[in-house]
């Protein structure tokens, strides 16, 4: 666990690997190395628990006979009833020590590592970022010492009565330009990939694995919602438009939405085609219930790692690992037919509250 810890502190103290992309970069890290290191034999144990579930299938071996090895840590449904048998534990012998050892020396070096890189959070020290700060500077000063100011406009006039009406779709659109601003080639180029796969793979996959993947590569977006006022300062600004509640909260919530529903279009537009309307139905709590919980955390956390955190767990343990008590995408077809939708529904209600509620106390604050 030493190297784990090191090499998180590695992802949060490079530049290019801080803040939410390194984060996405290192849970997809951890989720593919864990299983290697549980289960796969010859992979190098760096968590040790390879050392408890190779030994532990040994002992299963002899007291059930050959199996298959396996290892699940986390929630299991199975239909069959347990097997227990008496384990005594771990064989500590001289070569799992010193391999355990080994990777706490890597890990120390990783960490040594992440120290020399560290630039202290001071843009400065980029090259780039020096350059263009040197150049505004300079540019700044030649102006101040030309005497040159920005005119100030004497006064305010009026604005006409079209632009003094509240247009919904205006809004809505500047926050759908808001939310995707930024966005390179490749992100177009990878959700558009995700959507013909999901039309073209069997409805199966892509009800589970497809949509899990189109509703992940989002999260990115759906993170800063509710936070973008705190985070570049302009709670004054913005705060002090016309009916902030009423307007522009639901304009930000429906740009979430949106976005929900156009990367997994592909798997509801399936599940109509061969009449599941009760996977649709659920696939709709499951657009509503994103963006809400990226809306309610951003808004009382005031920042979008809470989200990303929660997110990523939910998403891993319900969809992704097709647990049905925690399905909030309908993923798994027994849990519709459980009603977890019905229980996602009412939490995407409750989430939509807290995110109103922190809102007006941001307001009143």
């Amino acid at each position: 666990m030493a190297f784990v810890a090191a090499v998180a502190v590695l992802f949060e103290m490079v530049p290019g690997l801080r803040g939410g992309f390194g984060n996405v970069v290192w849970f997809f890290t951890w989720a593919g190395l864990l299983p290697a290191s549980m289960e796969l034999s010859g992979v190098p144990d760096f968590l040790g628990v390879g050392v408890i579930t190779s030994q532990l299938h040994e002992a299963a071996q002899a007291r059930f006979g050959p199996m298959e090895r396996g290892f699940t840590l986390g929630a299991l449904a199975q239909d069959r009833p347990a097997r227990t048998f008496v384990w005594e534990g771990v064989d500590w012998t001289a070569g799992v020590i010193l391999g355990q050892l080994l990777w706490l020396l890597v890990a120390a070096g990783v960490a040594l590592l992440a120290a020399l890189l560290f630039d202290r959070f001071d843009p400065s020290r980029g090259r780039a970022r020096a350059g263009k700060a040197k150049e505004t500077a300079e540019e700044a000063e030649s102006l101040e010492m030309a005497g040159v100011a920005a005119p100030l406009p004497l006064h305010l006039g009026p604005l006409p009565a079209a632009a003094r009406r509240f247009r919904f779709l205006d809004l809505l659109v500047a926050e759908l330009r808001l939310l995707l601003q930024g966005q390179r080639w490749w992100w177009y180029a990878g959700a558009l990939g995700l959507l013909i796969a999901s039309l073209a793979a069997p409805p199966a996959p892509a009800r589970s694995t497809v949509l899990a993947l189109a509703w992940i590569w989002p999260l990115l977006l759906w993170s800063p919602l509710g936070t973008r006022e705190s985070r570049h300062a302009m709670e004054g600004l913005v705060f002090s438009a016309a009916h902030p509640l009423s307007r522009q909260l639901p304009a930000t919530w429906a740009a979430g939405v949106l976005l929900a529903l156009g990367t997994g279009s592909g798997v509801a537009l399936r599940l109509a085609l061969t009449g599941d309307w009760a996977g649709v139905g659920a696939w709709l709590i499951g657009a509503l219930f994103i963006p809400t919980l990226a809306l309610a955390l951003g808004v009382w956390s005031g920042g979008s790692k809470a989200f990303e955190a929660i997110y990523l767990v939910l998403w891993y343990i319900g969809p992704l690992n097709q647990t049905p008590s925690f399905d909030f995408m309908g993923a798994v077809p027994a849990a519709v037919k459980a009603g977890v939708p019905f229980a996602v529904l009412a939490a995407t209600a409750l989430l939509g509250a807290a995110a109103v509620a922190g809102r007006r106390r941001q307001l009143a604050g």
